[in-house]
C-alpha cells in the first residue's frame, strides 16, 4: 500500500469512506469511495479518486485545484478546464470565494437540476446520489447494434440524445432559475463530457457516430470510479478534451435532439 493510499485511509472515519480500495489511474489515486452525495458524477469521481479532497460538503474545493484534478483526472486542456471551473464558479456564484461547496453544488435549480440519466428528479427521490435502476435502464435501452456483438458493446451520441430528448419531456414545469433551455444546456454537456471521457475511437462505429465504451460507462456511472482494469487510461493518444472538440459535440447532441423531436412531434 503506498503511502499516499495509507495517508488517505488515516482520516477513514471523518472523510465517510465505503467499501474497498480498488486501482486508479496510478499509485496517488486509488479508488475509495466516499458517500458525500454530489450530484455530478465527475466530480464524484474525483473526489473518490483523491484528485480533489474535501473534508466535507462544506469545504470549498479551490479554483485552481479544481482545474488542475480536471486535466489530471480527465485529460482536459488548461484553457477548457479554466473555463469550465470558471462558469461553474461564476453561477453558483462564488467566484470571489475562490471556489464551491459541494453544499452549494447541492442546490436544487442552479446547477444540480432534473431530467438526471443518474439521478431522481427532486420530487421523486433521491437526487444526489447514483440510481443502480436509473442507469441500468439507460444503458440496457441504448442501442449497440447486434451485427457488432463481438466487439465491446456501445453507447452512441444518438443514444444520449434519446434519453435527454425522453427526460426531458417528463419535466412538467421549470424552476424559474433553471428554465428548459438551461436545462438542457446542462444535459446535454453532461453527455458530452461522458462520450468524450469514455470514447472509443477504435469501435466499428465509430466511422458513422461517436460513441463510448459502454463497460466503462457502467463503472462510472455506477461507482463514480475510472475503470482502469478494463483498459480506459486518461492520457489516451488523441483524447485530449478542449473547448472546441466539447463545443461540437454539444452541437450534434443538440442537433440529434432537435432531429428527435421534430420526428416525435
Amino acid at each position: 500500500m503506498s503511502s499516499e493510499t495509507q495517508a488517505l485511509l488515516s482520516h477513514e472515519n471523518r472523510h465517510g469512506f465505503e467499501g474497498e480500495i480498488k486501482p486508479g489511474p496510478d499509485a496517488k489515486h486509488p479508488y475509495y469511495r466516499r458517500l458525500m452525495g454530489c450530484p455530478c458524477p465527475a466530480i464524484a469521481t474525483m473526489i473518490n479518486h483523491s484528485y480533489l479532497n474535501p473534508q466535507d460538503d462544506k469545504e470549498k474545493l479551490p479554483f485552481m485545484a479544481f482545474v488542475q484534478a480536471l486535466r489530471d483526472c480527465y485529460n482536459f486542456s488548461l484553457p477548457f478546464a479554466f473555463l469550465f471551473v470558471f462558469l461553474a464558479n461564476l453561477r453558483l456564484g462564488t467566484l470571489r470565494q475562490g471556489g464551491f461547496s459541494l453544499e452549494a453544488l447541492k442546490n436544487h435549480g442552479v446547477l444540480e437540476h432534473d431530467a438526471s440519466i443518474t439521478r431522481y428528479d427532486e420530487q421523486d427521490g433521491d437526487h444526489l446520489g447514483p440510481q443502480p435502476e436509473l442507469i441500468d435502464e439507460f444503458l440496457k435501452s441504448s442501442n449497440h447494434l447486434t451485427n457488432l456483438e463481438e466487439g465491446p458493446k456501445m453507447v452512441t451520441l444518438h443514444d444520449y440524445a434519446e434519453k435527454r430528448v425522453q427526460l426531458e419531456r417528463k419535466i412538467t414545469s421549470y424552476l424559474p432559475t433553471q428554465p428548459k433551455y438551461r436545462v438542457r444546456l446542462l444535459g446535454v454537456g453532461e453527455a458530452a463530457l461522458a462520450l468524450l471521457a469514455f470514447r472509443e475511437k477504435n469501435s466499428a462505429l465509430t466511422g458513422n457516430e461517436v460513441c463510448a465504451r459502454e463497460e466503462w460507462l457502467r463503472v462510472w456511472y455506477h461507482e463514480e470510479r475510472l475503470p482502469v482494469e478494463l483498459g480506459w487510461k486518461n492520457r489516451r493518444s488523441g483524447h485530449k478534451m478542449g473547448i472546441v472538440g466539447f463545443g461540437r459535440i454539444c452541437h450534434q447532441i443538440h442537433k440529434r435532439m432537435k432531429m428527435i423531436e421534430s420526428a416525435v412531434w
